[in-house]
């Protein structure tokens, strides 16, 4: 019964994504000499935000930690800054690469340059 709830679930959104699928499609068909590189990246940005549209909207969300408190859950410190303030120390100064929830649940840690009075955390 599990199996088979996960599968409508999985379906609904990989058929949702089909639409995104061809438009990419459509993209990498279209004739290099004919389209301009700035007219081909506004599409691409276009079925992007298209593909990203879709991806929230199944419940996924993307988030970018600057400035939060380092939190072990939700980042992966990869690289460690010394702090220029006190008010710095475990917070994070950069994101190497975005963080993403599913339903709320962390799929993938944000990878974050910490401030660290210590080194990497």
């Amino acid at each position: 019964e599990k199996a088979e709830t996960f599968d409508r679930g999985a379906t609904a959104i990989v058929t949702r994504l089909l639409d995104v699928l061809d438009d990419f499609s459509r993209l990498t068909a279209s004739d290099p000499a004919t389209t301009s590189y700035e007219s081909f990246r506004d599409a691409f940005d276009v079925v992007g935000k298209k593909l990203q549209r879709e991806l929230e909207s199944a419940g996924l969300e993307r988030f970018d930690p600057v400035g939060e408190l380092f939190d072990l859950t939700m980042h992966e410190a990869v690289a460690a800054i010394a702090p220029e303030s006190e008010a710095q120390d475990h917070t994070v100064k950069a994101t190497f690469q975005a963080g993403y929830r599913y339903k709320g649940t962390v799929i993938r840690p944000a990878r974050v340059q910490v401030y660290s009075a210590h080194g990497v955390a």
